[in-house]
């Protein structure tokens, strides 16, 4: 099911999808669907939340471990292999649906946090760390395909990382 949502992402908008689309899609019947999901929204959040729980762990242990680079090339190489599940959960869902994953985002983070702030407030942190990651994911897929991984794991890097590391210039 939630393969055929994301294929249908890829053509449709976020609220023209219905459980009848995402069946016909999923080759699955009717019941199937309802017995797993109340509704698209929540096939969406199982979609998300999915994704979410596979880049905390290719991520996660990069960032513990104290190798960011390392971290943001395994995100970028992630999203690279899934340019179309990617691109269908960043923008073809719409605005609504990426504030929640954004949201979702920073509630699973936040239950694996990571000492990166520098004396940054953690909350906070996390916030700004999966809000500008999201941004620079989606201008990549929308904006710039042409980039190669590695290229966005640097923009990753100066963009996610950087902002949040302790100020080496404070006495």
């Amino acid at each position: 099911m939630r393969d055929a949502l994301i294929a249908l992402l890829a053509r449709h908008p976020f609220m023209e999808i219905t459980a009848a689309m995402v069946v016909a899609e999923a080759g699955a019947g009717y019941a199937t669907f309802f017995r797993h999901y109340a509704d698209t929204a929540a096939l969406l959040t199982d979609a998300a939340d999915a994704m979410i729980a596979e880049l905390v762990a290719i991520v996660g242990p990069a960032l513990r471990a104290g190798t960011p680079d390392v971290a943001m090339v395994a995100l970028a190489a992630y999203v690279d292999a899934r340019r179309d599940a990617c691109r269908a959960m960043l923008s073809g869902a719409g605005d609504a649906v990426r504030a929640a994953i954004v949201h979702r985002a920073i509630q699973l983070a936040a239950a694996a946090p990571i000492d990166l702030a520098g004396g940054l407030p953690p909350a906070l942190t996390i916030r700004f760390q999966t809000a500008a990651a999201v941004e620079v994911l989606g201008w990549w897929l929308d904006e710039a395909p042409e980039l190669i991984p590695a290229d966005v794991a640097r923009l990753l890097r100066r963009l996610v990382i950087a902002p949040v590391l302790p100020d080496r210039t404070a006495p």
